[in-house]
């Protein structure tokens, strides 16, 4: 068992690991424009804060899936956070492998806050704010099963299977 001090460790561990606003989650990120944004602005609305890095392997070889179903699924608002040391970094990666998304930039310790320990980590969020899942790893976003439970899990139940009739 755990002594008194390995528990509280824990605990506090746990709790610092989710910081909590009124929405739900909180987080805030910057654009290539230097304008910072937070995840409040996206009330209502089901998001993935999807933690990535042009360093990171498997970050690398999701982005492409990510991008193609973010195009997919405009109803759902993705925002690829990259936690490299510069902006530019990340940029220039999103240009050089042409992927349609926007480059943004979190701080890593406030990553960390949120449980972000390796990467690729995607939250999904709920319209009411709530963290829903965290998946860590890259993710098959091209598989129509996966697809679907991402779906679900974000609200979306009326959402079939591309295959099945209506």
């Amino acid at each position: 068992m755990f002594s008194k001090k390995q528990f509280l460790f824990l605990l506090l561990a746990m709790l610092l690991s989710f910081h909590s606003s009124a929405f739900g989650i909180e987080y805030n990120w910057q654009d290539v424009k230097g304008q910072h944004h937070t995840l409040k602005s996206f009330a209502g609305k089901p998001t993935i804060l999807h933690f990535w890095a042009s360093w990171c392997p498997p970050c690398k070889k999701e982005m492409p899936e990510l991008a193609a179903w973010m195009a997919q699924h405009p109803e759902v608002q993705v925002i690829p956070i990259s936690l490299d040391a510069n902006l530019d970094k990340a940029s220039d990666y999103l240009k050089l492998r042409q992927l349609a998304m926007p480059a943004l930039r979190g701080d890593q310790s406030k990553a960390l806050q949120l449980g972000i320990y390796a990467l690729p980590i995607s939250l999904l969020v709920d319209a009411k704010g709530r963290l829903v899942r965290k998946e860590i790893g890259a993710k098959p976003w091209s598989d129509p099963d996966y697809s679907l439970g991402v779906m679900k899990l974000l609200g979306f139940e009326k959402i079939k299977k591309s295959n099945e009739s209506e």
